[in-house]
Parts: C-alpha cells; structure tokens; sequence
C-alpha cells in the first residue's frame, strides 16, 4: 500500500512544480498572499478528499493519495488563472508561450543548485534517522513525533528566505546594495525574532506536545530530547536559510549548495558514524544540527561579505 500511494503521489510533483513556478512569478512581484490562500484552499480540500475517500468509500492510502493530486492540481489551476487574467507586470498568452535558452540557462542556474540543496537535507536526516531506528520502536516513534513539530517550526524558520531571494535580486539589479544590506539585517533579525521565540516555546512545552500523539513516556522522552535540542535552535537555522537566499538573490546559488554539501550532510555523516559511536547519546547526536547550521553562516557570511565588496568594486569602475 505504501508503494502505491508513493506512485500516485509522485503524479503530483510536476502539477506542484507549476503551482510552485507560478506562485514564485507572483510572490516576484510583490503578490506573496494569494499563493499563500491558494494553498490553504488546497489544504483544506484536501483534508475534505481524504475524509471523504478513506471513510466513504474506504480508500486508505489510495484515497489519500488521490486527495493530494486533486487538492494540489485544484491549487495549481487557482494560481494559474490568477497569472492568465493579470494584467499588469506579468501576464500569460500561451500564443506566446516558447523556450529561450537563455533564461532556460538563468533558471537551471538558480534553480538546480537549490533543488540539490533541499535533497541534501533530506539525505541528512535520513541518516540521523537511521541511526534513531536502530535503538527501537520507541526512538523511532519519538523522533517521528519531534519531527512534525520541527517540520511547522522549519517552515517558519524558512518563511523570510523565500522573500529575500527576489528582494536582493531586484535591488542588486537597481544597484541599491544599501538596501541589500538593511534586507539582510532585517531577515535576520525576524527569523530570530520568530524562530528563536517559538522554538524556545516548543522546547519548554515538548512533554506536552509529544503527549498529543503518544501516551507512552518511553517515547516522549525521546521525543523531548530531540525537541529541546533542535527546537530551541532552529533560528539558527533559518539565519542559514537567510544567506542561503541572500546568495541566491547575488547570484551566486552554488555557494549555498556546497556549504550544505559539507555541513549538512558530510559533517553528519562523520558525526554519525565516526563521532557518535564514542559518545552514544541521543543529546549529542542531536547537536549535529546546530553546530553544522553554525559552521554553514559563517562560511555563507564571508562569502556574502565577498561578493559584496567585489559588487561594490564592480559598480564604483562601471560608473568611472
């Protein structure tokens, strides 16, 4: 059953690759809300489909898998009839519509490196996981639990990444690199702002939370120790995410892929399987993810640093 939902749910991803793609051209211009109501639309159907198909007609993972492909190709047609009626920056006329190599090349520049990046992640945490599963059905069920809260805080954490990729390129673009500078600041500080408040509340409350979905104290603990780790540090992770974007939008997206590369998948797999067997403690198998987050902005702010001063140099001699 798992394999068949896995192939109806992979008959999703190039109808979510067009919602993405559009909802990007919006969010470019300024229109982040109503990608944000077309997805909710989406979600809430979705949940609707998967009521109706599990109980009604007693689907189980078929159904839910066919509530994703409807609820997301319902999103995907919202937001594309948002693009074909827009009549101001952007507007769509498919008699028009052609590859050019040339933005082809602009898109896979940006865009591979960023996919690779976020497979990267999940490579990583696949390992960690692997290592958890290894302790038990209480581990894993723990960590699974960490997980889905960790899951709402990334998404938080990651929120002002996604805004200040196309703000740095449209002010690099304007030669207004002071603006570059306060938009760096000012991500910064709201993602730690929210990330760093939040993921101290999940921290403080993670007995409770874990109790949500399990009353077993052998795996809340386990879930709690993963979530005072990582949770109260995932601002740290997205001041990553911030210069991850800030690159991106510089233009420099290979940067980004190669300090996840190093940090957020070699460096656990040392940690995994070389560190980790001389102190076999969940504690400090977990603090993998703040250290490599650490060392990753570090090496990201000097190369922002960089290209910073070599874009100053490069407009101070174009207009000499």
């Amino acid at each position: 059953q798992a394999t068949i939902y896995f192939k109806l749910y992979f008959c999703s991803v190039p109808i979510l690759m067009l919602y993405n793609f559009c909802a990007s051209i919006l969010r470019s211009i300024g229109d982040t809300k109503r990608p944000m109501y077309f997805l909710t639309i989406g979600g809430i159907i979705k949940v609707m489909f998967t009521i109706f198909f599990v109980l009604c007609f007693d689907m189980g993972v078929d159904g839910v898998a066919f509530a994703t492909i409807i609820s997301t190709a319902i999103s995907c047609i919202m937001v594309l009839v948002k693009l074909i009626k827009f009549q101001d920056v952007v507007e769509i006329d498919f008699k028009k519509l052609k590859f050019t190599l040339s933005e082809l090349k602009g898109i896979m520049f940006i865009g591979i490196p960023a996919g690779i990046q976020g497979a990267l992640y999940c490579f990583a945490n696949v390992m960690i996981t692997s290592t958890v599963n290894s302790y038990g059905a209480a581990a894993t069920t723990g960590i699974s639990i960490a997980n889905q809260f960790d899951g709402i805080l990334y998404q938080i954490a990651l929120a002002p990444s996604y805004a200040v990729a196309p703000y740095i390129a449209q002010n690099m673009g304007a030669r207004n690199l002071k603006r570059v500078k306060q938009t760096v600041l000012r991500a910064i500080l709201i993602t730690t702002a929210f990330g760093a408040s939040l993921g101290s509340l999940s921290a403080f409350f993670s007995g409770e939370l874990s109790s949500i979905m399990s009353s077993n104290p052998e795996v809340i603990a386990y879930s709690k120790e993963k979530m005072i780790i990582v949770s109260s540090t995932y601002f740290i992770c997205g001041i990553n995410e911030v210069f991850c974007g800030v690159l991106r939008g510089m233009g420099k997206p290979i940067i980004p892929t190669v300090s996840s590369l190093i940090f957020l998948c070699l460096l656990r797999f040392v940690w995994v399987y070389f560190v980790f067997p001389i102190c076999p403690n969940f504690t400090f198998l977990y603090t993998v993810w703040p250290v490599g987050w650490s060392l990753s902005i570090v090496t990201l702010g000097i190369a922002y640093l960089i290209a910073l001063h070599k874009t100053k140099t490069r407009f101070r001699q174009q207009m000499a």
